[in-house]
C-alpha cells in the first residue's frame, strides 16, 4: 500500500471524534506534518482512566500515527504541531457530530 494524502486524511478522521481538529496536513513522501488543535478538557476517558485532551491527546495521536505509518511503510517521520483550545470541553455530542459529518462528506 502506498501512502497518499487522501489516505492520511482518511486514517486520521477517527481522531476527530476525540476532539482533534486538523488545521493542515502536509505530506512530502518522507514526512507527514499535522497542525492540530485539541480541547483543554474532554468527557472522553480512556481505559486507564486518563482524560483524552490537551497534550496527552496530541501525544497519543502522534504515537498512533507513527505506529500506523511504520506498519505500512518504514522511514516516514510524523511531526505534530499542537495548540490547545483553552476553555473548551469536548463532549460525546460534538464528537459524534464531527465523526458523522466527516463520513457523510465522503459519500
Amino acid at each position: 500500500m502506498q501512502i497518499t494524502k487522501p489516505l492520511i486524511v482518511a486514517m486520521s478522521a477517527v481522531w476527530k471524534q476525540n476532539g482533534i481538529i486538523f488545521e493542515n496536513i502536509e505530506f512530502d513522501g518522507s514526512k507527514v506534518s499535522f497542525w492540530i488543535t485539541v480541547p483543554e478538557h474532554s468527557e472522553y476517558i480512556n481505559k486507564h482512566g486518563e482524560e483524552m485532551s490537551g497534550y496527552f491527546l496530541a501525544k497519543r495521536f502522534q504515537t498512533a500515527m507513527k505506529e500506523l505509518f511504520d506498519s505500512i511503510q518504514n522511514n516516514i517521520a510524523v511531526l505534530t504541531m499542537t495548540e490547545i483550545r483553552i476553555g473548551e470541553t469536548w463532549t460525546k455530542g460534538k464528537g459524534d457530530y464531527l465523526f458523522n459529518s466527516t463520513f457523510k462528506n465522503l459519500k
